[in-house]
């Protein structure tokens, strides 16, 4: 009895502790390298990505896979929290990296650190802001995949929704396109519900749903994108 209550404690706190491993808690945004700021944008708590497509099965003879996978129409979706400091963070350390920090004199470091923390400074009281990036690997495909996200508008993005853990539906408050031929947008939903925050450490999940429409081969689908609340935790308290 006694180690099965032991077990039971271990498997309870793997989520913490693994996350405690990572290189966000781990270490100073400054130091991360281009790879831990492309996982933080790309797969990371902060980060979701979907691929839309058909599925491939892959033939026995002449062709891979992955020439298969090639030829397959499929559209991406990368969904980033922009409201969250961790996910902003990484915005600036690939700043700092492509403007090469570390061989800067200590007055353009000042400069550049100032700048980065004016940024970081954004608070977001009453907002939680997702960016989203999409793009098709069928290049006849992206003008129409373009020219549908750029001439969307709140008014007719009312069926995007922000499902909050304990059973509410938020309606979008803004939507924006990145504008011309950049595959990105940006939503904005309340933060609080009821006066309360939408999230507290105890919460499952907070869900974002919106419909991917019809483009070329690639059929339309109600997209479902899920954060673990959990896995937001900074300091015991969700950052989003």
């Amino acid at each position: 009895m006694c180690s099965l209550l032991v077990v039971c404690v271990l498997l309870v706190g793997l989520p913490a502790a693994a996350q405690a491993q990572e290189f966000w808690v781990k270490k100073n945004y400054k130091t991360w390298t281009e790879k831990e700021c492309r996982k933080m944008l790309e797969d990371s708590p902060w980060a979701k990505t979907r691929v839309i497509g058909k599925a491939v099965l892959q033939e026995l003879a002449t062709r891979t896979f992955e020439r298969a996978r090639e030829n397959t129409p499929q559209i991406e979706y990368r969904i980033q929290l922009r409201s969250a400091r961790p996910l902003r963070q990484a915005l600036v350390r690939l700043q700092m990296l492509a403007a090469g920090y570390e061989k800067l004199d200590a007055e353009q470091r000042k400069a550049l650190d100032e700048q980065a923390e004016k940024f970081l400074a954004a608070q977001f009281p009453d907002s939680v802001v997702l960016y989203v990036e999409y793009s098709t690997n069928m290049p006849g495909f992206a003008r129409d995949l373009v020219n549908y996200w750029r001439t969307r508008t709140t008014g007719l993005l009312q069926d995007v929704r922000l499902h909050t853990p304990r059973g509410g539906q938020l309606s979008l408050l803004r939507f924006v396109h990145a504008g011309g031929d950049v595959g990105a947008f940006q939503l904005t939903f309340a933060r609080q519900a009821g006066g309360q925050p939408i999230l507290l450490p105890r919460d499952d999940e907070l869900q974002l749903e919106f419909n991917h429409p019809t483009i070329g081969a690639v059929t339309g689908e109600r997209v479902l994108i899920v954060f673990k609340v959990r896995d937001l935790l900074m300091d015991g308290v969700p950052n989003y």
